[in-house]
């Protein structure tokens, strides 16, 4: 179950987790924030080796901000909206922390229950207009 509005401390939060790393002004909105490098590191997020792993093999060494500003709230199953410009790595950031939890439950890797194997979560990721 996602958390939801009430479960946040205050009202001005929304229904939804919002994390922005962009202000989308028309000045600064190819321009996000710049990476911090002690927050960047994925092993501070993802426990699981096979995960870090397949990260390496691609040559992914430092999380993006949008990554890891989002990384607790996903996990936590808090709804959350977040934009950023494209190609700064917004699907990870959806992606990166369910992976994460799903081998924390034991729902996938090579020793998962292959009744459990099945669709678990979904991100929904708007077109260009």
């Amino acid at each position: 179950m996602s958390k939801r509005a009430n479960d946040y401390p205050t009202e001005d939060e929304g229904p939804y987790k919002r994390v922005s790393t962009n202000d989308h002004s028309p000045t600064t909105r190819h321009h996000s924030k710049p990476i911090n490098l002690e927050k960047a590191k994925p092993e501070l997020y993802i426990k699981n080796q096979s995960l870090l792993d397949a990260l390496k093999r691609k040559g992914i060494k430092t999380l993006f901000p949008i990554q890891y500003e989002t990384f607790d709230s996903v996990l936590q199953e808090y709804d959350l909206i977040a934009r950023d410009r494209t190609g700064s790595g917004k699907t990870l950031a959806f992606t990166l922390p369910v992976l994460e939890k799903f081998f924390q439950q034991g729902l996938i890797g090579k020793d998962a229950p292959k009744e459990k194997r099945t669709c678990k979560f979904l991100v929904v990721l708007p077109t260009r207009f």
